[in-house]
C-alpha cells in the first residue's frame, strides 16, 4: 500500500493532518472493501474481509456456506478479486 501511495498519489498527502486523511486510507485499503460494498448495497449484518495466500475466494465461499448451515445468516454474498 505504501508503494501505491508514494508513487501514484504522492506521499506528501499521506500525513497532512487533515480530516480527509482517514477517508484517503479507508478508500484505498483492501481491508475495507467488504464494508464499502455492503454499505453501497444497503446490506445489513456482518461484512467480513477474508485474506489468504492463494485460496481467498474458496475460503470466503466455505465460510459463507458454514454461516448458512449454522443459521447465522439467511443470505451470503461471497466473491474475490485480484489486482
Amino acid at each position: 500500500h505504501s508503494y501505491y501511495c508514494n508513487q501514484f498519489i504522492g506521499g506528501h498527502h499521506m500525513h497532512s493532518g487533515k480530516a480527509t486523511d482517514i477517508l484517503f486510507y479507508t478508500m484505498n485499503f483492501s481491508d475495507y472493501l467488504a464494508n464499502r460494498i455492503a454499505y453501497h448495497l444497503n446490506l445489513s449484518g456482518s461484512a467480513i474481509n477474508i485474506n489468504t495466500a492463494c485460496s481467498t475466494s474458496l475460503t470466503a465461499v466455505i465460510k459463507g456456506c458454514e454461516s448458512l448451515i449454522s443459521g447465522e445468516n439467511d443470505m451470503v454474498l461471497a466473491g474475490g478479486v485480484s489486482l
